[in-house]
């Protein structure tokens, strides 16, 4: 069904740009993004415990994720004799945490919680030393509506409407050596997956403030912002395995409903015209909020309902023709 809805919004943009006629103006654009992500959940994998006497010291393990390279790529379409254009891209981003801990280690996942605990009588086996390494897949897919206000010689305003589409996978992987509670096996694995795919409508509003401008170079600051709201749905995978074997399944039920995100850009483009063209650099800032991203079902924390942030630097290259 999520690649479905791709398909179907990259054919609706085939053909409206297969329809241009001469008067006709193109712009086709490449982004170079480098992206930093942050999970919220992720900042609680495990617990090192640690006796002090009476006491006892309780550290939750984080999952920092590295800066990360993507790329968006898409095109606009506009006809001179007409404010409104049409634009369509697409944003494909992945990025990779990896977090290694030692200790008396604890795992704040369900399937480790039942772990030779099959009456959930205790609170699962703790381990000498654990790993984890959480994938994020990031696509999404716009197809975009918008007019053009010249306020001004110094401010265009550009507010749009369309829709938006999304497929965001967090997969985590984890690994547990050495249990120091009597158990039956030595080592374990617990992997999980939270599949979300979503459609929905999106608004924005594009501005421009121009503050040099010669014959042929064009010096701007520019603001971009905007918010979504998609209907999605949550499909989720819990599997625990240690070397005895046992194999431990936890069954999650999908869920359907609402993923709002916010959209925020800002930054400074240089254009200049060519003979036949303008070709236009970008360099900016950008930060994404998706709510409501991490659902799956977590031992200590229960039922999740927490957010997906990106956010780091947008080189863009765009030529009009």
């Amino acid at each position: 069904m999520k690649r479905f809805i791709f398909v179907v919004l990259l054919a609706m943009t085939t053909q409206l740009y297969a329809s241009s006629d001469e008067t006709s103006s193109v712009d086709v654009f490449a982004d170079v993004l480098l992206w930093k992500a942050r999970v919220v959940s992720s900042e609680n994998w495990a617990q090192i415990i640690t006796p002090e006497g009476n006491n006892r010291d309780i550290k939750l393990e984080d999952t920092p994720f590295d800066w990360d390279p993507g790329v968006r790529v898409g095109a606009s379409y506009h006809k001179p004799d007409n404010v409104w254009d049409a634009t369509v891209y697409l944003t494909h981003y992945r990025t990779t945490a990896s977090s290694h801990i030692s200790g008396d280690v604890f795992s704040a996942y369900l399937g480790n919680f039942y772990a030779d605990n099959t009456d959930g009588a205790s609170f699962g086996p703790s381990y000498q030393a654990a790993k984890l390494r959480w994938h994020v897949y990031f696509d999404t897919l716009d197809a975009e509506l918008g007019r053009q206000f010249i306020i001004d010689d110094v401010l265009t305003l550009h507010p749009y409407v369309g829709i938006k589409a999304a497929i965001i996978d967090n997969h985590i992987d984890t690994t547990w050596l050495n249990p120091t509670t009597p158990t039956t096996f030595t080592s374990a694995t617990e992997d999980l997956k939270n599949d979300f795919w979503g459609v929905g409508p999106s608004l924005g509003m594009n501005t421009i403030f121009n503050f040099y401008r010669s014959r042929s170079t064009t010096l701007n600051l520019f603001g971009n912002f905007s918010g979504a709201l998609l209907y999605g749905n949550w499909h989720f995978e819990d599997k625990y395995q240690n070397n005895t074997p046992t194999t431990i399944h936890i069954g999650n039920s999908n869920i359907e409903g609402a993923a709002p995100m916010l959209r925020g850009q800002l930054g400074v483009e240089w254009s200049e015209k060519l003979t036949n063209s303008v070709a236009t650099v970008r360099l900016g800032y950008e930060a994404q909020v998706w709510f409501n991203q991490m659902q799956y079902y977590s031992y200590n924390m229960g039922r999740l309902d927490d957010l997906l942030s990106l956010q780091g630097g947008v080189l863009e290259f765009s030529l009009k023709f």
